[in-house]
């Protein structure tokens, strides 16, 4: 009877163990929230470097064809501004065999972006871990396709931007999935996710 009752007492703890880690599985892949997008940015090549254009253009001025606003947490506040810019006349003496487009992603209310780079030119992510290890830049505008090939998203496909966004001294990690032209002339925001657990990493495609 001792044994039986042993054993009974062992299978009840498998159960309510085995419980206790679908639950925390669940929570853990709640906290994860993703969100569609297919949003795609272009400047019509009709329109690009056209004498009706430039002639509304001053000297120095970048051109903002199309932008797209993110709120990449859900909360009502605008984060990222995604944008495709003609930057002709921003450039001024820049050779006419360059191309002038570049895509751009402006950021708001403590949004912040992965940049290794320290120079304003956001990583570009496959499968990598995003949290506190690594290089948040605050600078209020983050390049991700120009001129010459200086941006880390330009022709390279499916690449993913690491986002953290902070609240009241806390962290929230996310990535937002984008896809630049080759010419930086057309940008696909697909889809964003946001790790909703305080200060926890997420990996670059996670949810």
């Amino acid at each position: 009877m001792k044994n039986n009752m042993n054993k009974l007492a062992g299978v009840a703890l498998i159960v309510a163990l085995s419980s206790m880690y679908l639950v925390s599985c669940k929570k853990a892949k709640y906290d994860i929230v993703k969100k569609a997008i297919s949003e795609i940015l272009e400047i019509p090549h009709g329109l690009l470097h056209s004498e009706p254009v430039i002639a509304t253009m001053q000297p120095g001025q970048v051109k903002q064809f199309e932008k797209y606003d993110l709120d990449i947490n859900g909360d009502g506040i605008l984060d990222i501004t995604f944008q495709v810019v003609d930057l002709t006349l921003w450039n001024g003496v820049m050779p006419n065999i360059l191309d002038n487009m570049a895509t751009r992603a402006f950021l708001y209310n403590g949004a912040q972006v992965m940049d290794n780079s320290t120079w304003g030119y956001a990583d570009a992510l496959t499968d990598e871990e995003i949290s506190k290890k690594s290089t948040w830049s605050t600078r209020s505008i983050t390049v991700l396709g120009t001129i010459n090939d200086a941006g880390r998203f330009e022709g390279k496909g499916d690449r993913y931007l690491g986002v953290r966004i902070e609240k009241e001294g806390d962290y929230y990690y996310g990535w937002v999935k984008l896809n630049c032209s080759p010419m930086s002339d057309t940008l696909h925001v697909k889809e964003c996710a946001i790790n909703f657990a305080k200060n926890k990493a997420i990996t670059a495609g996670q949810y």
